[in-house]
């Protein structure tokens, strides 16, 4: 959770679903914010044109 902290990210993502679990529970314990999501989340956002409020950000 350290390494996360220290990254400022408002999202962590993930393509394991228990991977997944044990971040959203290791944030929550930590008092971090972000909010963990399956990379086919980030894919749906990034073809719908990203979400409002979501912290999704075009790179490059």
């Amino acid at each position: 959770m350290a390494a996360i902290r220290a990254t400022g990210a408002g999202t962590v993502v993930t393509s394991c679903p228990a991977c997944r679990m044990q971040l959203e529970d290791g944030l929550a314990q930590a008092g971090l914010p972000p909010r963990v999501l399956h990379v086919v989340q980030v894919l749906e956002q990034a073809y719908a044109g990203g979400e409002a409020g979501s912290g999704m950000r075009e790179v490059g």
